[in-house]
């Protein structure tokens, strides 16, 4: 095999063949590509740039928003399990409300109200090759990393109820989403 065919082979592999049941024939300087195809080296060339333009698009553009809204869900799941999910569920601990049987909003969940002003506060930002996941409730943070000195004589305790952060889960999620739009790129 010549030099240029083994580097076409390579980028032919690592592009259209991670699943691994379709191979790649090089003969007479024609290239077969799934069902095959026939490809001249241009047009192959012509491929390849395509496929990188579609990718660049997707990490500039598609992949943030997408990526985005899965933080975004995966937070507000928080929320409504009424605990943070790292590699397992790490349940907060419940508001006093909840213990009252006479306070009018013990049915709702610790960090959650009639108004819901801090769960629908959860946000994204997308701009190319990143994604935000942001509050703009001066509060959160209190909530989200505990505090000691809460409230207007700042003597009221706030325990730690994570509902943002690094997660296993999340990179998880967000690893597939990235995962299925590169294939769906791909293997078109």
């Amino acid at each position: 095999m010549s030099p240029a065919s083994t580097i076409l082979q390579k980028h032919s592999n690592l592009l259209f063949f991670s699943d691994r049941k379709s191979t790649t024939n090089f003969s007479n300087d024609k290239i077969f590509i799934k069902k095959n195809a026939q490809m001249t080296p241009e047009q192959f060339k012509k491929l390849l740039k395509t496929k990188q333009r579609q990718i660049n698009q997707a990490y500039n553009r598609t992949l943030p928003v997408k990526v985005g809204t899965e933080a975004v869900k995966f937070v507000r799941e928080n929320f409504r399990q009424e605990g943070f999910v790292d590699s397992k569920l790490e349940k907060w601990k419940p508001a006093k409300r909840k213990s009252d049987p006479k306070h009018p909003d013990r049915a709702y969940g610790t960090l959650l109200s009639r108004r819901n002003h801090l769960y629908k506060s959860v946000n994204k930002r997308a701009s190319p090759g990143k994604a935000v996941v942001y509050t703009y409730v001066p509060y959160a943070a209190a909530h989200n990393e505990g505090t000691n000195n809460a409230g207007r004589g700042r003597k009221t305790r706030i325990p730690k109820r994570q509902f943002i952060g690094e997660s296993k889960v999340l990179n998880e999620r967000a690893r597939g989403v990235i995962t299925q739009e590169l294939k769906k790129i791909l293997n078109d």
